[in-house]
């Protein structure tokens, strides 16, 4: 249809505003090479079956060698009962195997379901597992037990390995599949705790992937680093684009500078970037960030001799806006990207004008179907789109955003990142991003907590506070200023390498213990691959302040291990 009859309905701007909202509101119009994503991987091995397709600690696999595995496992699967449509969970962690079972279920026409096994809570898997009403569950053998555990009852649970379905053709086995069809539910745990599934369609994945800027420019030659979850939806990123596109994935292990010296393409959020100097890889010539806000000075930093990128993307629109930064300009989320399209409202739901705060809600091409079996939360998020009439959807992003008059949108923040101080709304994207131009200071977070505005820092060298609270207070008003500093060596993070507010209130709490040690953690406890520091044990609490971060960090891991 006419991208413009998607902005009807804006009777109450006027014709040059209503103009300016259809320009900077609609991006371009481009038709995918492909509509699935096997499609597009198939395309890849037709053309280069001889590429590396994946690497990871010593193990190499060619487009031809996944293909077949693929197929076999494909082939075995619906010779075992799968059908068409159904979601298959797999349970894994980043290894060759978990690449072959993702393709092997989109082979089969189905709708895989990454759950990652080192992290997932006891809780998380037996919910999904009844969610889902998985039939078939795909496990690395160390997760057999567990998933054995918590599966329904008539769940089929296969391990997975490069011999699994090896006495079956290594034909493709050739299920029709609809762009429309689902090609991953990913669970969120939102703020109830309880995950929530997502089902993203197979043509919003290749909209994003297969078309600039989200292509990251990745073709054959690429080498792409994957280092974040297969339970987060950038994870998908990482890997799917890189496959579609004919790239070498390296997938990392525990040492992560062994991986990011091997790649020219990272895909990460700024937390998990600022945890480490450009100066040290040359070698990555692309970054891409999204997931949170992002500091000015890690984007001009990381933006010396290489194209950096900062996107606006999540679980339910995947990617939606992009923005090429160059060092010293504005860091904004940049323009909608191919086919998708956006509209800044007020709270009566009415578009408002450039230069005017709103919020954010997507439609178009990169919008997910829903939540699973949760209705009323998908008609609360997810609502036809009243300006286009043509049946489809358009989600609320959360964000609170306006047009900028170059046409790039800036982000101010996520409505839940909105709190009350003193009576008076206050940004903490805002605070965060004034405490981050002050001299040294590396990384901010702040949070409100008993109606008091924490802020908390990480530092190069030790810093006068006093100077760094005038310094804000310069800057903004001062129900807006943190009463109580809490500097520490690191942010917390959670598992998807973003910063952990639950942490963050736990590091409150702890801000009056004048010092506190970590306790080295034994070997065996270190069972998480994710972004956080490795385990330590949580009973013990002696050394400094600074060293809180990793304490909390690890005490959450045990107790969703506990759940």
């Amino acid at each position: 249809m006419d991208q413009r009859s998607r902005f009807d309905n804006m009777t109450n701007l006027s014709e040059d505003d209503q103009k300016l909202v259809f320009d900077f509101g609609s991006g371009v119009q481009a038709s995918a090479p492909h509509h699935t994503i096997h499609g597009a991987f198939e395309s890849i091995v037709d053309v280069h079956p001889g590429v590396l397709a994946a690497v990871h600690d010593g193990q190499k696999i060619t487009y031809k060698q996944l293909d077949i595995s693929a197929n076999r496992l494909a082939n075995y699967l619906v010779g075992s009962g799968l059908l068409p449509g159904q979601r298959v969970c797999l349970v894994v962690q980043r290894s060759l195997d978990m690449l072959v079972g993702m393709m092997a279920i989109l082979k089969a026409g189905c709708q895989y379901v990454p759950i990652d096994g080192g992290v997932a809570s006891d809780q998380s898997l037996r919910h999904i597992f009844e969610d889902t009403d998985a039939r078939f569950i795909l496990c690395l053998p160390r997760f057999w037990d567990r998933v054995n555990k918590f599966k329904g009852q008539d769940a089929i649970v296969l391990e997975l390995g490069m011999e699994t379905g090896a006495f079956f053709s290594p034909t493709r086995p050739g299920i029709k599949v609809s762009p429309e069809d689902g090609v991953y539910a990913m669970y969120t745990s939102g703020s109830t705790g309880v995950p929530k599934g997502v089902d993203v369609k197979h043509t919003t994945m290749t909209n994003a992937l297969l078309l600039e800027p989200g292509k990251l420019g990745m073709t054959v030659g690429t080498k792409v680093a994957q280092v974040l979850s297969i339970s987060f939806a950038m994870g998908a990123w990482e890997m799917l684009g890189s496959l579609v596109n004919g790239a070498t994935l390296y997938l990392r292990t525990s040492d992560w500078s062994a991986t990011l010296t091997q790649v020219d393409t990272l895909i990460c959020t700024p937390s998990i970037l600022a945890k480490h100097s450009q100066r040290d890889f040359p070698n990555i010539k692309t970054v891409a960030v999204a997931g949170e806000a992002c500091p000015q000075s890690l984007a001009d930093d990381w933006a010396q001799g290489r194209r950096f990128h900062n996107l606006l993307g999540a679980t339910e629109v995947f990617l939606f806006s992009a923005h090429t930064h160059s060092i010293g300009q504005p860091l904004t989320i940049g323009r909608p990207l191919p086919n998708t399209i956006c509209y800044i409202l007020d709270d009566e739901g009415e578009p408002l004008p450039v230069g005017q705060k709103g919020t954010l809600w997507v439609g178009g091409a990169g919008v997910a179907k829903g939540y699973i079996n949760l209705p009323l939360t998908t008609n609360q998020k997810f609502r036809p789109n009243r300006f286009a009439n043509d049946g489809s959807k358009m989600y609320n992003f959360g964000n609170i955003v306006c047009w900028r008059a170059d046409g790039s949108l800036e982000s101010f923040g996520r409505m839940d990142d909105q709190v009350k101080v003193k009576g008076f709304r206050v940004e903490l994207d805002g605070v965060n991003a004034v405490t981050e131009n002050f001299v040294s200071i590396t990384k901010a977070a702040s949070l409100v907590m008993d109606g008091i505005l924490h802020g908390f820092y990480t530092s190069a060298v030790p810093l006068n506070e006093q100077e760094l609270d005038a310094f804000v207070r310069q800057q903004l008003p001062y129900y807006s200023v943190p009463e109580k500093w809490i500097p520490v060596d690191e942010i917390p993070l959670n598992m998807n390498g973003k910063v952990d507010r639950l942490q963050l209130k736990e590091l409150a709490l702890l801000s009056n213990i004048p010092s506190v040690e970590v306790v080295p953690a034994k070997p065996e406890q270190s069972r998480s691959d994710s972004a956080c520091s490795p385990v330590v044990a949580p009973d013990k609490v002696v050394g400094s302040m600074k060293s809180i971060p990793i304490l909390i960090s690890q005490h959450a891991i045990f107790e969703s291990q506990r759940a």
